[in-house]
């Protein structure tokens, strides 16, 4: 306990030297480590979450996920719903001091384009973008895309609007600048990898005059600057937060829960009403599980009961959920999920079947879990229990989340090189996953441009896209029946179950809503 005491009072101290006097400061614990800071190439949440501070959106869901204009003045579209015209509001400036124009929008929006699983089915549609005016742009439509404004004003891996030099830069490469037209700008000197992040007010930034509401509305930054302070030690974070030498803990740790809610200064909440679905994501190009007998086998092995005990304590922000598309929305299904009403020794004994039938002979299961992610190392750990119990051999590797973040895009083969991977754990927020266009990891192309692990199957690609126009109850209900009953013979991924993560907080602060996801626009700090 001294030396967490300690090792809080310096990083405090370091901190409010850095900051300026009397300047009111926001400090901030993340969930990870800041390793990308392009929301394009990265859908790290934490890269995600720190583009919502920097750059500003098209359009974003309110807190009734009804989509409203954000940079957006007016739109207009065609009768046939094939040519869509978009004028940008007045006075927006980057936070270099140049204005916002069509001519940043159109790359943007191209690039998003090229990566986001959403923009990619919205491009298959899109004959051409182009800018009209300085602050005009046309979306043409060479056929029907019904859910362009969802699309373009998704809540996750959002289409951020940069300036032209960095939306021109390949999709895959990570820009080198960040200067967008958000509500905060992006301190690169103030930038230390492992350890804090800077961002200041952008004092020349237009809100919207609509009260603020989810992502959309009035986004006004109250305080001078906020820091984000990256504590990976989750007793440290939780005890200099109790201290008040940190105002928000993003994530913190299921076990220190109890320990905060009995804090007289800190309050708990629930900010994501809808929650979380934790993921095992296999990698489908190599050995061995590109093979679907043992991708089957390792949906099997994963009972979800143990990961959700170790991610959430408490039994009321936790449910065992194999639906792909989460429990409690209009999606819930149970097809295609016989597995469910096994034992666990029924199971063990058909993964054993599955594994000898794919000739299967104990090769490692390279499995990646971060070190500074409490909740992922702990689904690490319960990964490599259950598969080794069911017969796997289990290479679990430790690392912290920057790394794993870079290691899960290569492709190679952890027999041909010290970079590949198997397995790696991981969660989606809920409005990300509950919808088949938005969930990054439900398509499964044979392009090899999907989600990190690149599962392939193109029957299921082309029932997913049947979403788009099932319209009535019934047609929507059988394509969801087909499609679950199809992800269940292929396994993209293995759903291990849907938990709510709770947010704490300084009790002085004002403005934190609960509502789509937590944002540090609009909360003031005395």
């Amino acid at each position: 306990m001294i030396m967490i005491r300690r090792a809080v009072a310096a990083l405090a101290l370091a901190h409010a030297l850095s900051g300026a006097a009397g300047a009111a400061t926001l400090r901030f614990v993340p969930d990870a480590d800041l390793a990308i800071v392009d929301p394009v190439v990265s859908t790290a949440i934490t890269t995600q979450n720190h583009a919502l501070m920097v750059y500003d959106v098209l359009f974003a869901p309110d807190a009734e996920w009804r989509i409203r204009p954000q940079m957006i003045e007016a739109y207009e579209t065609s009768a046939d719903g094939l040519t869509w015209i978009f004028t940008l509001r007045p006075g927006l400036r980057f936070h270099d001091g140049g204005s916002v124009g069509a001519r940043d929008a159109v790359p943007s929006i191209e690039r998003w384009g090229k990566t986001n699983t959403f923009g990619r089915l919205m491009m298959q549609h899109v004959a051409a973008i182009e800018a009209a005016s300085d602050n005009r742009f046309v979306i043409r439509l060479k056929s029907p895309f019904a859910p362009l404004l969802d699309a373009i004003g998704a809540s996750q891996n959002p289409l951020f609007i940069m300036r032209e030099k960095e939306a021109l830069a390949p999709a895959d490469k990570a820009v080198p600048e960040v200067v967008g037209s958000g509500p905060f700008a992006f301190d690169r000197a103030g930038w230390k990898p492992g350890h804090s992040i800077t961002y200041r007010r952008f004092t020349d930034y237009k809100p919207r005059s609509e009260p603020p509401s989810g992502l959309a509305g009035a986004k006004i930054a109250k305080v001078d600057t906020v820091e984000w302070l990256y504590i990976p030690d989750p007793a440290t974070a939780t005890q200099a937060l109790i201290n008040g030498e940190v105002d928000i803990l993003d994530q913190p740790s299921a076990d220190l829960v109890p320990l905060l809610r009995r804090s007289a200064g800190v309050e708990v909440a629930t900010i994501d009403r809808l929650g979380n679905q934790l993921i095992l994501r296999p990698n489908h190009l190599v050995p061995p599980f590109n093979d679907v007998r043992v991708r089957q086998a390792l949906l099997l092995a994963a009972d979800q009961e143990p990961f959700l005990s170790v991610v959430q304590g408490d039994t009321a922000l936790r449910r065992p959920c194999w639906s792909v598309f989460l429990c409690g929305t209009p999606l819930e299904t149970t097809a295609g999920q016989a597995h469910a009403g096994l034992s666990r020794a029924e199971a063990v004994t058909r993964v054993k079947a599955l594994l000898a039938e794919a000739g299967y002979k104990g090769e490692p299961v390279v499995l990646i879990s971060p070190s500074d992610r409490p909740a992922f190392k702990a689904m690490g750990v319960v990964a490599e229990q259950l598969l080794t119990e069911a017969g796997f051999t289990v290479n679990h590797q430790v690392m912290d989340w920057a790394t794993l973040v870079q290691r899960r895009a290569s492709k190679e083969a952890p027999s041909a090189s010290r970079a590949g991977w198997s397995l790696f754990p991981a969660w989606g927020t809920g409005p990300t996953m509950s919808n088949p266009f938005m969930n990054t990891t439900a398509p499964t192309p044979c392009d090899g441009r999907n989600y990190f692990g690149w599962p392939c199957d193109e029957r299921l690609e082309a029932i997913r896209k049947e979403y788009l126009t099932a319209v009535s109850p019934e047609q929507r209900r059988d394509v969801n029946e087909r499609f679950h009953r199809r992800f269940f013979e292929v396994v993209p991924y293995v759903p291990v179950g849907q938990v709510l993560q709770p947010t704490a907080y300084r009790r002085e602060l004002k403005g934190v809503l609960p509502d789509i996801r937590l944002s540090l626009w609009n909360i003031e700090k005395p």
